[in-house]
């Protein structure tokens, strides 16, 4: 379950115990919680306030209720009142745990039965919420069940809220394009509220709701996939929203300046998915207040990528390697086809022209680099069909587009994904290959790192044995040595080999995803901190964007269009001046989806058509034709679509 910030107020956590509150028992966590975005404890205090409440079980229970927002009624125990309550969590990070009751015997305990502790701990003055009076932040792994537990106490009831921990994101001027409109409204402008019932609205209206102590909600179903921006007169009033009983993350949110905006003082953005029916809940106020507010969507985000044009290739393109082949400066191609390796001229517009055909049956992915040091680009690649060992291949590159090609290789069934870095710091890299065997599931498998073009073994690595999927060369903590990231293609697992520059590595971290069938991986800076963050594509669809941060990796999760992920590009495809994500699927005529990268992750902002006959193939990436932006360029059954940049 994805449980995601999404509230609206400028509130602060206090630092010492308010008045009308109980003293907090004695605890060694320090009162300096920082809940994350503005509007996380109004969130929390929205949905504390519509809590439905379920009987928790007796603390020797091993199946207990699970519980993410509710009233939790606790049960009689041997020395008082008890309770356990189970949240199971989506992705690893940090969460915030707010509690009813502040000083109530409380804990949680991970399924090893070890004591999670909390970062930080604050209390929660009846001034900034109704219902909630204190907070805590604990980190979480994905995908893990965790133990609520309370007691012994006289307590009879408490109210608990476990919110994902959401870091702040400041909109930016550039980021709203609706401000200049909506504040130009006024109080004039505004429309009445009929009643206190749920009341479905309209966009780009201006509405005064005058709220009752208990609140009220409207609800909302857009028609159009895309970002949303909301206007609120009152910023600290509780607010949650919601859809499908998950909680809408934001993209950003701000405060407005009452002299540029004398309408409304806070607009937060976020993502709405069109045919999508969506709550936004005022929560309980001490007494009744007004609200004015609207809701606009944003001005259509430009794609700027030109429909696809259309070059020959062989059969079935398969793997696409961008590379200048011919010292021309423009991005030839190396396509793998079903039965060959096909070899493609830059035209220098973005289209291609076959130079070259070579007669390699079931071609894997390949790369380019000048191994040999002759100041000629070669080739390396690898064949799989999945039945046993193929020879892999090697294309010495002769001049004038012409290939001396061997074959290499020692009889290990390699997959049909390869990766290249320079290990051992001579100036050649090396090239690094998962293997399997493929008749004996007990077998020998994992990945190697070999020397090119002597095509030795330097160091062959179990991993994770027959489910090692894809490995690729980076530098993951920015030392200046290569490491190795290895994809577990059945329990979502990876694992980081850490380079010393010796040319072979030492298992370090391991990362676990949310879930499992990796079926890729790329790299690339997305963040723009010149540390690679890592692409993970999965069997049904998902894919997890990995940021590599100083502290760790922080993993956003995108729930593409098509059934599974095929091939991964980026690019700035907005000129906004940050990178964004191209995905092809493996459904036969599947489109090139756009995910745009917005404040807190990526969102589908619309497909690039292909032509008929495309079909599962790779997506890649680059400046094909020399205008300063970024192209895309995906395989197709018949040839190459090429889709170019436009101002």
């Amino acid at each position: 379950m994805r449980v995601l910030v999404a509230a609206i107020a400028l509130v602060g956590c206090s630092q010492t115990a308010p008045p009308d509150d109980p003293d907090l028992a004695t605890s060694n966590d320090e009162l300096t919680c920082d809940l994350g975005e503005p509007g996380a404890l109004a969130g929390a205090c929205y949905y504390g306030s519509v809590a439905r409440a379920v009987t928790a079980a007796p603390l020797s229970s091993t199946n207990p209720p699970f519980v993410a927002v509710g009233g939790v009624h606790l049960v009689a125990g041997a020395t008082g009142n008890e309770g356990v309550v189970e949240f199971t969590s989506s992705d690893a990070g940090l969460y915030n745990v707010y509690l009813g009751t502040p000083n109530i015997p409380f804990r949680i305990v991970a399924p090893d039965g070890s004591v999670v502790a909390s970062t930080c701990t604050t209390l929660v003055s009846s001034s900034e919420c109704a219902y909630l009076r204190r907070a805590s932040t604990y980190p979480f792994a994905a995908n893990t069940a965790y133990r609520l537990e309370f007691g012994p106490t006289t307590e009879r009831y408490v109210r608990v809220v476990v919110l994902a921990h959401v870091p702040e994101q400041v909109c930016s001027a550039g980021d709203l394009s609706e401000q200049a409109n909506a504040c130009q409204a006024t109080g004039e402008d505004d429309v009445p509220w009929p009643d206190h019932s749920a009341v479905s609205i309209s966009l780009d209206t201006v509405y005064g709701l005058h709220l009752p102590s208990y609140g009220g909600y409207f609800s909302f179903t857009p028609s159009t996939t895309g970002e949303y921006e909301l206007y609120l007169g009152t910023p600290n009033l509780p607010l949650g929203i919601s859809a499908a009983n998950e909680h809408v993350r934001l993209s950003c949110t701000t405060t407005l300046d009452a002299d540029a905006c004398p309408a409304f003082r806070r607009v937060d953005r976020m993502t709405l998915v069109a045919g999508h029916d969506y709550t936004f809940g005022f929560g309980e106020t001490l007494a009744a207040h007004y609200q004015r507010f609207t809701l606009r969507l944003a001005s259509p985000t430009t794609i700027h990528l030109a429909p696809a044009v259309m070059s020959p290739a062989g059969h079935a393109s398969d793997h696409l390697t961008a590379a200048d082949l011919d010292g021309d400066r423009a991005l030839d191609l190396v396509v793998s086809n079903a039965d060959d390796l096909d070899i493609l001229h830059n035209n220098g517009d973005g289209t291609f022209t076959e130079l070259a055909k070579h007669q390699i049956a079931y071609a894997g992915q390949t790369v380019v680099a000048d191994f040999d040091h002759d100041g000629i680009p070669d080739i390396v690649g690898v064949t799989w069909d999945g039945m046993g060992p193929l020879p892999a291949f090697y294309l010495h590159g002769a001049g004038n587009s012409t290939y001396t090609t061997t074959s290499w290789g020692d009889g290990r069934d390699f997959s049909t994904f390869i990766s290249a870095g320079d290990l051992d710091e001579d100036g050649t890299p090396e090239v690094v290959v998962p293997y399997a065997d493929s008749v004996d599931p007990d077998g020998p498998a994992g990945f190697v790192i070999v020397a090119v073009p002597s095509f030795t073994v330097i160091q062959d690595v179990p991993a994770f044995g027959h489910d090692t999927g894809k490995a690729i060369v980076l530098d993951v903590d920015g030392d200046g040595h290569q490491d190795v990231v290895v994809a577990d293609q059945t329990t979502g697992r990876i694992r980081i080999y850490r380079g010393d520059g010796s040319g072979t590595v030492t298992l370090g971290d391991e990362v676990a995803l949310p879930v499992g069938g990796i079926t890729g991986l790329s790299s690339f800076d997305l963040d723009g901190d010149s540390r690679p963050d890592i692409v993970a594509n999965h069997h049904f669809g998902l894919i997890d964007v990995l940021f590599n941060k100083a502290s760790g990796f922080v993993t956003t999760t995108i729930h593409p269009n098509h059934s599974d992920a095929r091939g991964i590009a980026v690019g700035d495809f907005d000129h906004d001046g940050k990178l964004d994500l191209a995905t092809s699927g493996s459904d036969f005529d599947s489109p090139v989806d756009i995910y745009l990268q917005t404040g807190l992750g990526f969102t589908y902002t619309g497909s690039l058509a292909i032509p008929t006959g495309h079909v599962i193939g790779d997506t890649i990436s680059g400046d094909f034709n020399g205008d300063g932006y970024t192209d895309v360029v995906s395989a197709g059954l018949d040839g190459v679509a090429s889709f170019l940049s436009t101002p």
